[in-house]
């Protein structure tokens, strides 16, 4: 029976939110070009500075170190690969790093 409400609530509001759109729409439409046009290039212009102000303000991720804690306590490595540059691994279970790492010897001590 509430399975078959949430639907019906989300069918109206999903009704709702049409009309409302198809409103703004036609009001939209109702316009003269050159004013709708000007709306518009405002619109994106806030757009713009918006976007552009989050890359200015919001702060960058530093690494440091070799480790990077995650919020569930799994280190993240970063090693460098023979180009020299570093490389981010993300954190796997267990049994595979040991794998990888037994290899890696292995590898090392063929050479």
């Amino acid at each position: 029976m509430e399975k078959k409400r949430s639907a019906q609530q989300r069918k109206s509001l999903t009704m709702l939110f049409q009309v409302w759109l198809s409103k703004a729409d036609e009001k939209d439409k109702a316009l003269a070009p050159n004013v709708r046009k000007g709306k518009w290039t405002l619109i994106l212009f806030a757009f713009f500075l918006l976007f552009g102000s989050s890359l200015i303000w919001l702060p960058v991720a530093q690494f440091v170190g070799n480790q990077l804690e995650s919020p569930a306590g799994n280190a993240c490595e970063i090693r460098e690969v023979e180009s020299g540059k570093p490389t981010f691994e993300m954190p796997v279970d267990s049994f595979e790093n040991q794998l990888k790492r037994n290899l890696h010897e292995n590898l090392s001590e063929k050479k």
